[in-house]
């Protein structure tokens, strides 16, 4: 398993030249504040995500956990 993993991520950084991989799922749909409620960024953190910088990418899937565990809590974040 550890093989595949390193084979996936030596692939993702020869293909985009980043380590950090998109957390997109493929379950693409936007709720009324422009979450996605598959990976739960904002349309802008989607658009930009190809030119963010590794750092900034690390940031935007911290802020993706935070909307994933306040929507488990039934808070959005956004509405507040």
């Amino acid at each position: 398993m550890q093989e595949y993993i390193d084979i996936t991520v030596r692939e993702n950084i020869m293909a985009t030249g980043s380590t950090v991989e998109s957390p997109c799922v493929r379950n693409c749909c936007l709720d009324d504040d422009d979450i996605c409620m598959g990976c739960f960024r904002s349309l802008d953190e989607i658009k930009d995500w190809s030119s963010c910088t590794d750092q900034i990418k690390l940031s935007v899937l911290k802020n993706c956990f935070q909307r994933r565990q306040l929507k488990k809590q039934g808070n959005n974040p956004l509405s507040e």
